[in-house]
């Protein structure tokens, strides 16, 4: 059984905080990330991994975190209030 692995990062535009799937990635320095105008939406499209698609666009991060998704509700909140 493979892990799925996640990664906490911070969209460096925009200095927001997300958790995105490993799939999502590009490099260590940008995500492929889906144009979803609620947070209900992107967080779906995050846990189930979607695959991404040819029209999502590409934002600069800055990676903090990599691990397993359920390990990250606490981690995130932590790295949230450091910022």
């Amino acid at each position: 059984m493979s892990v799925k692995k996640f990664h906490v990062v911070v969209f460096e535009e925009e200095q927001a905080t997300a958790i995105i799937p490993d799939l999502s990635l590009r490099g260590n320095n940008s995500v492929v990330w889906p144009p979803y105008k609620t947070s209900l939406s992107q967080n779906s499209a995050v846990q189930n991994e979607e695959v991404p698609r040819e029209s999502w666009a590409v934002h600069p991060i800055r990676l903090l975190y990599c691990g397993k998704y359920h390990a990250f509700c606490t981690k995130i909140t932590i790295l949230m209030t450091s910022l």
